[in-house]
């Protein structure tokens, strides 16, 4: 039998198709945004460890990962990437003070990918990397923030004092200069300027076009002495070796007298060996034989 079909019955067929997802889009947003919420109410109340599980259910969400995954731009990835920058940026505060540093500081990573003109997130990334001697990120990030909100203080701060502690004089005295555009009486420039100076008296000839930069302004002692005391223990800090965990050690144990036990023996102690995380092996391993050998 021939079965005839309205001309717009298809189209109508379309529309509820596209009616349904947009139901369904709704309301795992929605669902996304009550997970945040919740988890928010959850670090106000002091409860951060539900927090840091209620975060990441956020970021599993089917809405988060659906959308982000998406290469549209439209309202709902915009609220997925915010969702997901909030996340992201309060998993690595909660877990800073739980002091997992590493994993904070990935988060804070990810957070910065997502968005890079909130300086006070780059500022908490710069931070925790000069607690980790990562002087190179922490750089990065110092300049991230003066780029993203030249007018935010503790970026600049930070950063004049790191370039300092690094030697490298020429990129610090920029930064000096910048921070007197904004406040000639920036009391840290003018005493980590002087410093320069004094380490280094041909700068001045050697940046004519740093004028500007060298009118002196009188700085208490008291303060000038704690400004370097920052930024000679930063230095110092570079240059030490961080502690390391004692190297693991392997036992070689040949328990048969045949040629196939002692290769087996030898995979087995090579395989020990090579799974130290840190690749340090200690200078002194045993080897233990059966009696055999004796």
């Amino acid at each position: 039998m021939l079965k005839f079909h309205g001309l717009n019955e298809s189209e109508s067929g379309e529309e509820t198709k596209d009616e349904e997802a947009v139901l369904t889009i709704e309301a795992k947003e929605d669902n996304a945004i009550c997970l945040h919420n919740e988890a928010l109410s959850l670090v106000t109340s002091g409860e951060k460890r539900r927090a840091l599980f209620k975060f990441n259910e956020v970021l599993d969400s089917p809405f988060v990962k659906e959308v982000c995954q998406s290469t549209s731009k439209d309202p709902s990835h915009t609220l997925a990437e915010q969702l997901q920058y909030s996340c992201y940026k309060n998993i690595a505060t909660l877990l800073e003070e739980e002091e997992k540093f590493s994993d904070a500081l990935d988060c804070y990573i990810y957070a910065v990918e997502i968005d890079k003109t909130d300086a006070s997130t780059w500022y908490k990334l710069g931070k925790l990397a000069l607690k980790l001697r990562d002087f190179q990120l922490a750089r990065k990030a110092f300049e991230e923030g003066f780029t993203a909100t030249p007018s935010f203080w503790p970026c600049l701060d930070q950063l004049i004092t790191l370039l300092f502690a690094i030697f490298d004089y020429v990129s610090c005295l920029y930064y000096i200069k910048a921070a007197f555009k904004m406040d000639p009486t920036f009391l840290k420039g003018h005493a980590i300027r002087d410093a320069i100076v004094k380490d280094q008296p041909t700068i001045k000839e050697d940046l004519p076009s740093m004028s500007g930069l060298w009118d002196t302004y009188p700085c208490d002692e008291g303060l000038v002495h704690s400004f370097m005391e920052e930024a000679l223990s930063l230095r110092k800090l570079r240059f030490q070796v961080p502690p390391m965990e004692p190297a693991k050690q392997a036992t070689l144990i040949v328990d048969q007298p045949t040629f196939l036990a002692l290769c087996h023996s030898l995979i087995e102690y090579y395989d020990s060996l090579t799974s130290n995380p840190d690749g340090r092996i200690s200078d002194g391993q045993d080897l233990q034989c059966g009696t055999w050998f004796l």
